[in-house]
């Protein structure tokens, strides 16, 4: 009796076929998910990463400022600054050394520009805000020795705070704002 026990026992330890298909069918299940959620945090995180990006590029125009940044040869600006201009529904960014063209304005000119800030792929400009108006052109420009910070679009007076909403393309409800003000707090929320 106790040796037909036994092999009753040896035989039950195995998966039968019906539940192999049943786990096999549950991982396939739990891997979709987790790959489709993949995709979407990723995202998330390209609008995150450009977010802080973009908030280091004002800092590092404040940095060349203070730190008296030549450019070329024997060009020493006066200043540096991050140029936002929207064209259609896209806005191009510079970071510009004020003076270089010539014009120390503490605004952006044409030729000031050193190098264009792009964000990550799938990622854009949503909106650019001074005080509470949204003009097509706006400049941050940092100027030395303080530095002091002018905020202001083409024509404009100074303003007092910028804000740069950013977003991703593929659903412009998620979003990320860099906020700039005149004492030179640039912070991401």
């Amino acid at each position: 009796m106790k040796k037909h026990l036994l092999k009753k026992k040896l035989f039950e330890k195995g998966m039968t076929m019906t539940e192999l298909l049943v786990s096999i069918t549950l991982v396939g299940i739990i891997s979709s998910v987790s790959f489709l959620s993949y995709h979407r945090i990723e995202k998330e995180f390209a609008l995150q990463r450009s977010a802080y990006k973009l908030s280091q590029d004002i800092r590092r125009a404040m940095e060349k400022t203070m730190g008296a940044e030549k450019v070329g040869e024997n060009i020493f600006p006066s200043g540096y600054g991050i140029y936002f201009e929207k064209n259609g529904h896209v806005f191009t960014v510079f970071l510009y050394a004020d003076g270089k063209a010539g014009n120390e304005n503490e605004n952006y000119d044409e030729g000031e520009e050193i190098e264009t800030i792009s964000l990550e792929k799938g990622v854009k400009i949503q909106e650019v805000k001074i005080d509470s108006a949204s003009p097509q052109r706006i400049s941050i420009n940092f100027k030395a020795p303080l530095p002091k910070i002018k905020i202001s679009g083409p024509g404009e007076a100074e303003k007092d705070n910028a804000t740069i909403t950013i977003c991703l393309e593929s659903d412009q409800t998620k979003t990320k704002k860099i906020y700039v003000n005149k004492a030179g707090l640039i912070y991401v929320e």
